[in-house]
């Protein structure tokens, strides 16, 4: 895609090429022992991808991990305040190295933090939302043919309170970077080379999507697929941003992410091991209400009879737990989750719940809304369930 990019860029009347704006992110899997290395490669992968090159960094791998394991172990309830002010300290550390690196190589660099960079949050702790973005310093920055490196996963609130975006947040700044710039491109470099049919770990013949749409990708990430944080994604449906997803570690093509019509019935399927299930006797308005005042994203809300059932990520385990303060938690399930424009359809359930019976699964709990048709059952059950439906369902790459 990138060198798509600079090929439009190039006038048919042979005059110079017009500025081409690219905003990469590249992930923080492989920093660690072999960093510098490392961060040499991607810089010079920067600075062939275009002549205006902003750079969104994560911290190195593990690096947020272990923050959050010293607060704990000083705090049984660290102030969400504090932990933003910790854990932001990994994408600058991150950040500032890359810059470094670059300008080793004879390429002008600078760093930025969330706030230099102009990424304007609201005042919600550990999981800020992007306001608005006033990127000034970075094009003054590409205006100097710098690269410029943001530190992702950060923002300021209108407090002037540093923030966090939660998990995925570098995704969702690249994005927001992307659109504040009317970039020409934006591309997710990662660990993995694509969007797939299902995960391949989990299944082996899953096949990768050469394009998808917003609207089944965000039913992918909010399902459990990893590859892109549903934030990103939304902000990127909202504000008509193109995403490129693909492998760090080579050229090959990833996966397109835009606005275009989706063309099959099924996109894939998504899984998580752990989804939180809590239960509680109340009526649905209520129990939203109670999340709604919590900041508490959820999966489900479900009334059975008099009870409620709801589902959560295991990011809002906590959360959920206190705004449904008296709830039974159900523990040990999984959920495996359809994905498509007739994922919902009485044909998908029939043949879903068929292919389950036929390797004797059951699901605890089966909930459809819109393109998406989840499915709980036990977590040691998830991986046979998976492979299960993608075969029954023609999701298998072919032969």
């Amino acid at each position: 895609m990138a060198q798509a990019v600079l090929d439009d860029a190039i006038r048919s009347d042979g005059s110079p090429p017009r500025p081409c704006t690219v905003v990469l992110k590249f992930g923080g899997v492989r920093r660690r022992s072999d960093s510098p290395t490392w961060r040499r490669d991607s810089s010079r992968h920067c600075r062939l991808l275009g002549r205006r090159v902003v750079d969104v960094v994560s911290a190195m791998g593990g690096t947020t991990d272990e923050l959050l394991a010293l607060a704990r172990a000083v705090s049984d309830q660290p102030p969400t305040r504090e932990l933003d002010v910790l854990l932001s300290a990994g994408e600058r550390i991150s950040c500032a190295l890359v810059a470094m690196a670059v300008r080793d190589l004879g390429v002008e660099a600078i760093s930025l933090a969330g706030s230099q960079a102009g990424i304007l949050t609201d005042g919600a702790h550990t999981k800020a939302r992007i306001r608005e973005i006033t990127p000034g310093r970075v094009v003054a920055a590409l205006d100097r043919d710098r690269i410029v490196l943001v530190a992702g996963f950060q923002g300021v609130s209108p407090d002037r309170e540093i923030t966090t975006l939660g998990r995925g947040g570098s995704d969702t700044t690249a994005v927001a970077v992307a659109a504040a710039l009317r970039a020409d491109a934006c591309e997710i470099l990662t660990d993995v080379d694509g969007v797939y049919t299902a995960d391949p770990r989990l299944v082996p013949d899953a096949r990768k999507l050469g394009r998808i749409g917003y609207e089944d990708m965000l039913e992918l990430a909010g399902a459990g697929a990893r590859v892109l944080a549903l934030r990103a994604v939304d902000f990127a449906r909202l504000h008509g941003v193109a995403l490129h997803v693909r492998s760090s570690f080579g050229d090959a093509d990833g996966t397109r992410i835009d606005g275009g019509r989706d063309e099959a019935p099924l996109a894939g399927l998504a899984h998580a091991a752990d989804e939180p299930l809590y239960r509680l006797r109340a009526n649905a308005e209520t129990v939203c209400a109670l999340l709604a005042a919590g900041n508490v994203g959820c999966d489900a809300v479900v009334q059975r009879g008099e009870d409620v059932v709801v589902a959560v990520s295991p990011e809002e385990r906590d959360r959920a737990a206190r705004a449904l303060a008296g709830a039974e938690e159900v523990t040990g399930l999984g959920v495996v989750s359809l994905v498509g424009r007739e994922a919902t359809t009485t044909a998908t359930v029939e043949r879903s719940l068929g292919a389950l019976a036929a390797i004797g699964l059951a699901p605890t709990l089966v909930h459809g809304q819109g393109r998406r048709l989840a499915l709980y059952l036990a977590a040691d059950h998830v991986p046979a369930c998976a492979r299960a439906l993608h075969e029954a369902l023609g999701l298998a790459a072919p032969a």
